[in-house]
């Protein structure tokens, strides 16, 4: 067992990181100031739906196949950055960088699922 001191620092330094905001939060508090209180939890319903993604997809091996099969990992990025540039895209222009999308919570959800997913076979490069 690790000593009291070891438990003490890993304790401290897992309270840092849980309490600190990240991409994900980020992004549902953007949304949620852009578009409103319903875009940032279609955003947050995103985020956790891409997480279970995410988890069934390390459950099942995704790592292995991408580390196999290196063109299915680009193919996986490319499509998870068309996705999120789809989801830039409206704020770039002036017309409708105000203006929420008739359809924000699809949007929000999809931008905020693809936002877990190129992750999941990040740790196969070498």
């Amino acid at each position: 067992m690790p000593s009291l001191d070891i438990l003490i620092a890993f304790f401290i330094a897992s309270a840092v990181f849980a309490y600190m905001p990240g991409p994900a939060m980020l992004y549902a508090a953007a949304q949620t100031l852009a578009r409103g209180r319903r875009a940032g939890w279609m955003a947050a319903i995103g985020i956790h739906l891409g997480g279970y993604a995410h988890v069934i997809a390390a459950a099942f091996g995704l790592a292995v196949l991408f580390e196999a099969v290196p063109t299915l990992y680009t193919l996986s990025c490319v499509r998870c950055a068309t996705i999120l540039t789809f989801c830039v895209s409206p704020r770039l222009t002036a017309s409708t960088a105000c203006a929420p999308p008739k359809a924000f919570s699809r949007v929000s959800i999809n931008c905020g699922s693809a936002r877990n997913l190129p992750v999941s076979a990040s740790s196969t490069e070498k």
